[in-house]
């Protein structure tokens, strides 16, 4: 009888093990959290999907709304049951694609930092943002750029006093965009000089939901004193 008992002792310590392998391989996910946090990674988790289709309009709410609901199962299998749409951080938006990364805050459950983001990718409403080149009626020529920001130290100063420019000689063509929106082509940038005026290219900044990236449009400018 006690040689029986061990022999199925010994087979019942097998099968456990047995279970407890495959519950661990879930989805495939073995260390799938950032080193820093603890915190779920989100580009470690397998099997998302990341094609999000056709979800209307591209706003942050729409695209995580989708992002979760293509991915509930995998996303709550690794992450937990509480898992949340609204736990999401959505970035660098365009009218096709989006970064996704865990919020700063009110959750602790998903890392919220860049090196563990998802880039997902989707159709949406027909494109409304505004295509400078094909604006008809843009001034653009001679506009008057403010000195004493163009001649800023910061990274995006010149950009921005240029975009500002830009704005204010086409107050109602672009009454919806702010210096954000535009971004300044530095390569092809010349500089004012010697009497001659300074010559630009912006286009719309590839985070701007109002302007066109990938259009830019010539400038000419002078800077005021």
């Amino acid at each position: 009888m006690k040689k029986l008992l061990a022999i199925l002792g010994a087979v019942g310590l097998s099968v456990t093990g047995a279970s407890i392998v495959v519950s661990c391989g879930g989805n495939g996910n073995t260390d799938i959290t950032d080193p820093e946090t603890g915190l779920v990674a989100l580009s470690k988790i397998k099997n998302l999907t990341l094609d999000l289709g056709e979800i209307g309009e591209n706003s942050s709410l729409n695209i995580s709304k989708a992002f979760f609901e293509k991915n509930e199962s995998v996303l709550k299998k690794a992450v937990g049951d509480t898992l949340t749409a609204n736990m999401f951080y959505v970035s660098k938006i365009t009218s096709t694609s989006a970064t996704i990364t865990g919020k700063n805050t009110n959750q602790e459950l998903l890392s919220p930092s860049a090196d563990f983001a998802v880039t997902v990718s989707f159709t949406s409403e027909s494109d409304g943002r505004i295509d400078l080149a094909k604006l008809e009626g843009l001034v653009t020529s001679n506009l008057i750029v403010n000195k004493t920001k163009y001649q800023g130290t910061g990274n995006y100063d010149k950009s921005n006093a240029i975009a500002d420019a830009l704005i204010e000689a086409n107050k109602e063509l672009l009454k919806e965009t702010v210096a954000k929106d535009f971004y300044l082509l530095k390569s092809d940038l010349v500089e004012p000089s010697d009497g001659k005026p300074g010559v630009a290219k912006l286009e719309g900044s590839t985070s701007s939901l109002k302007v066109k990236s990938g259009s830019p449009v010539e400038i000419t400018f002078t800077l005021s004193e």
